[in-house]
């Protein structure tokens, strides 16, 4: 087994760099942990190296031995893994499928790895991100998903108008996730043909995405003012899940 103890070789000066850059560059991310490469190997993304403390890992996978200074080095924990692979994202085969949500510059990684739990968990497969949202591939992403973000369809939508023209040609039914929405979400039928959109943690939705569907929202105690992210998103695809299944 190969091992490299410099923190001045190529192969770790490019780990740096990726862990400097959130966990990702490019096409490659890195993942930290055995339980986190396990759920990449679930996924669709390709393992190409595995860099490790420990020998003998049971992996058919190019291995390569380091040491703990070099663990440290590359890790973005006080306490760092002891195993470390870095990634290919799937790019060739991503495709999209109803129900889904689209979120509109939403740049916390927290939100965005949790919505992605939940939207596994509520059979939301696909997720569309505007301009502005945070990379889904970066280490805070994977790692608040708990891996679910690998298993997701994430689509970057880079004309607006263009994805509308597609939608109206599905006749996808479109809601628009707010706080003084005109609906009740528990008076809904959903369909799987839908698609709901949520805002920016601060800002809310773009002006030009609230005007597009039906403004809906969840009846909570007034004593509350409202709820956030991703609690909304989580409820939201909860609803829909158990009118779907």
């Amino acid at each position: 087994m190969k091992k490299i103890i410099s923190k001045k070789n190529p192969e770790i000066k490019f780990l740096k760099r990726l862990i400097e850059n959130g966990g990702v560059l490019d096409d490659f991310f890195l993942v930290e942990g055995k339980k986190l490469l396990d759920e990449v190997i679930k996924s669709n993304h390709q393992i190409i190296k595995i860099y490790s403390v420990q020998e003998n890992l049971k992996y058919d996978i190019d291995t390569i031995l380091i040491d703990k200074n070099i663990a440290k080095h590359v890790s973005r924990f006080p306490s760092p893994s002891n195993t470390f692979a870095l990634c290919r994202k799937e790019i060739d085969n991503v495709s999209h499928s109803f129900p889904a949500i689209l979120l509109d510059g939403v740049q916390n990684p927290e939100n965005l790895g949790g919505i992605s739990r939940s939207a596994e968990a509520f059979n939301f497969n696909t997720i569309f991100l505007t301009k502005g949202s945070v990379n889904p591939f970066k280490s805070h992403v994977i790692r608040s998903s708990m891996g679910s973000s690998l298993r997701i369809n994430f689509i970057k939508i880079d004309g607006i108008d263009y994805f509308l023209k597609e939608l109206e040609s599905m006749n996808t039914k479109i809601y628009v996730a707010e706080k003084h929405g005109k609906y009740n979400l528990y008076e809904l039928n959903p369909t799987k043909n839908s698609l709901i959109i949520f805002g920016n943690e601060g800002h809310g939705i773009s002006e030009n995405l609230r005007k597009l569907g039906e403004k809906i929202f969840i009846p909570i105690n007034k004593k509350v003012d409202s709820l956030n992210l991703l609690s909304s998103a989580s409820i939201i695809m909860s609803y829909f899940y158990s009118n779907l299944i």
